[in-house]
């Protein structure tokens, strides 16, 4: 009995390519997030330490201050690519 080829359709086939890839999010990425950290309007505050109504303005506001000035994003992408990042497709 000769051997029944079954049909593929796009949704049974695999590609089972993996490649390698290193983090890198582009300079005009970074100062486009740093320009609306800077234009952001923060609301007044009902009570300072009082999370029942929302996150704490002075919390939020130094949590930007810190996402401003002190976060160093390239020492982060630097350290997230001292191991290995993969990505396949399947299709």
């Amino acid at each position: 009995m000769a051997e029944k080829n079954e049909p593929t359709s796009p949704a049974t086939q695999r590609d089972s390519t993996v490649d390698t890839y290193r983090i890198h999010v582009p300079d005009r990425v970074l100062s486009d997030l740093n320009a609306r950290l800077e234009m952001t309007r923060f609301p007044d505050y009902f009570s300072e330490g009082d999370w029942h109504m929302g996150i704490d303005v002075p919390y939020i506001r130094e949590l930007a201050a810190y996402w401003r000035s002190e976060f160093d994003w390239r020492a982060y992408e630097d350290r997230l690519n001292r191991l290995p990042h993969y990505f396949t497709a399947l299709r």
